[in-house]
């Protein structure tokens, strides 16, 4: 206990000292031979004067794993890579990028995007000084035509240029039209053209025009009209009428006649002021003619950049009925809704660290008493985390963070449907990673990873009032290795123990994955435990198999297999 009440202290002027001391970017060396990092790692580039003129703002590069030639003068990123330039965004699965030159090669589910538009594929060559790039098996979508290639180019950030393919506005992965043609051009938020265009129903190639142009100017005035009938609604005839303020707001009303259910009112705002601010409101009231019950739900969503890395963040949602959207609003794709979730957030976010405020709530549909219940909430609460930071220029690195919490519970059974009583207590906790990085060879490393955690909250299990504390210790050890390009391997020792009581974690795991560029990606796993039960200390054999053809197109495969029951225990597939 005293050695807790001492540390506290320590650590909030440690951490107080640190928000004011740390510099807020990580740049490459120029005296370094080779430059090697993993797990959430970025690196900041200057365009020096041997490359052109010198600029205000340099190029970030995240990634998993990067590695820095200076002999080649060449970054080598793989895994969650993105690449930040000015209003240009590229993230990739690989990339390799030429300082010298200043052009990027990536591969794996590309996206390009910039302030006008966003194009995926699955190759890209981009040359960052002109700003020019040809992304391989391309398409993009500018509202409300779709548009695939084997090949776009992207000319500027007001043309793109596509090579071989098609432009549509039928947004089925298998279009009823389209229009094809050897080249496309497209000015952005003003027109595309093409000639020697050949228009296709289906597959078959059906009317020519030696030349096509069309208008991407948007009018301000829009509608629609949904008519039918269905055994719920009787005769029913929807109307939706948008009115666009700006190119980036927008407004809609909606109304609604229904012979069973009467009139129904809604409305929706939408904004996207680039890298500024974006959401929406949205609204919608009825009183059923039939059941004389009054159905309603609001919803808003709110996203702002307040400047000096700070941002605000909020979604709202509740509704009157969890079967509104069924009937209402049936762009929502969850028909019925078991739970709400709402929360609001002010973060900053720093390349060294991030402090965050937030209150969030939880609901769920009580089936007894025909509403939504609140069964979890946070109000407030506060985390403070830093990035893996390095010590110096060492291989060794660390990490720390504090969180808080006023914290309401109500226990909820999701089999029986049935609440417990509801309880509110203060939970906080502190936690120190100390992290060695060793690269053994070209294609393998070892990640050592020791720390601990110190937790503490006022109520006990029995929801009494009583301060608890916890003392956790932890060691984690990786050794990764590249068996090839397409293939690489973990293999992780994990270790906890709670102070004065037994090891509560010690297991052995084993994790491959295979990627072939981004059509297909495999996924195995499994572990044994030295600790527990003799019958039950592997886990389950896992697989997945992710086969992405298109950008509209995905499928997995899911597979677990019961080593200590030698069955299957889940079987899923999905597209």
């Amino acid at each position: 206990m005293k050695s807790m009440k001492c540390f506290l202290p320590s650590y909030i002027a440690f951490m107080a000292i640190f928000l004011f001391s740390q510099s807020a970017s990580a740049r490459l060396s120029e005296g370094k031979e080779s430059y090697t990092n993993q797990k959430s790692t970025y690196v900041v580039v200057n365009r020096n004067s041997e490359l052109g003129p010198a600029r205000d703002v340099p190029i970030i590069l995240s990634a998993d794993y990067i590695e820095y030639s200076k002999e080649e003068n060449k970054v080598l990123a793989r895994g969650n890579v993105k690449i930040e330039d000015r209003d240009v965004v590229v993230e990739c699965e690989e990339a390799i990028f030429d300082l010298g030159e200043e052009k990027v090669e990536a591969e794996g589910r590309i996206v390009l995007q910039d302030k006008e538009t966003t194009i995926n594929g699955s190759k890209i060559v981009y040359d960052l000084k002109t700003e020019r790039g040809v992304i391989d098996n391309a398409s993009s979508f500018i509202s409300p035509w779709y548009c695939s290639g084997p090949r776009i180019e992207r000319v500027s950030d007001k043309e793109i240029i596509v090579e071989n393919g098609y432009i549509t506005s039928c947004e089925l992965p298998s279009p009823h039209y389209r229009l094809k043609a050897r080249k496309i051009r497209v000015l952005l938020g003003e027109k595309f053209y093409a000639y020697n265009v050949f228009v296709y129903l289906g597959k078959v190639p059906a009317f020519y025009f030696p030349y096509y142009w069309r208008s991407l100017r948007e009018t301000k005035f829009s509608w629609g009209l949904k008519l039918g009938s269905s055994g719920e609604e009787g005769f029913f005839a929807k109307a939706n009428f948008g009115y666009a303020f700006t190119q980036r707001t927008k407004g809609t009303l909606l109304i609604d006649y229904m012979a069973k259910k009467g009139f129904g009112w809604g409305s929706r705002y939408d904004y996207n002021l680039h890298n500024s601010m974006k959401g929406f409101l949205y609204g919608y009231y009825i009183k059923e003619k039939d059941t004389k019950e009054k159905k309603w739900r609001g919803e808003a969503e709110h996203w702002q950049n307040l400047g000096s890395d700070f941002y605000f963040q909020t979604k709202l949602d509740y509704m009157s009925d969890q079967e509104f959207n069924k009937v209402y609003n049936e762009e929502d794709w969850i028909p019925k809704k078991e739970e709400l979730r709402s929360h609001i957030a002010l973060t900053r976010s720093r390349p060294t660290y991030s402090l965050k405020i937030a209150g969030e709530r939880k609901d769920v549909w009580d089936y007894q008493r025909e509403r939504f219940v609140n069964i979890q909430a946070y109000s407030p609460r506060l985390s403070f985390a830093t990035r893996l930071l390095r010590f110096r220029k060492g291989p060794f690195y660390y990490k720390f963070g504090g969180n808080y919490a006023n914290r309401y519970i109500k226990p909820y059974d999701y089999v029986t449907r049935e609440f417990e009583q509801g309880h509110r207590l203060n939970q906080s906790d502190i936690y120190f990673d100390l992290v060695n990085k060793m690269r053994l060879s070209r294609r393998a490393s070892l990640n050592t990873e020791v720390g601990f955690r110190e937790s503490w909250q006022d109520k006990d299990e029995d929801w009494n009032k009583k301060n608890v504390y916890k003392n956790i210790y932890h060691t984690r050890a990786n050794l990764r290795t590249r068996i090839t390009r397409a293939l690489d391997t973990d293999l992780i020792h994990s270790f906890q123990q709670e102070q004065g009581r037994k090891t509560t974690l010690n297991k052995l795991s084993l994790l491959a994955r295979i990627r072939l560029l981004w059509l297909l990606r495999l996924t195995s796993s499994t572990g044994y435990s030295f600790i527990g039960d003799e019958n039950i200390r592997f886990d389950d054999i896992f697989s997945r198999v992710d086969f992405t053809p298109s950008r509209l197109i995905n499928f997995y495969l899911e597979h677990s297999y019961d080593l200590n029951r030698e069955k299957t225990s889940n079987f899923q597939i999905e597209g």
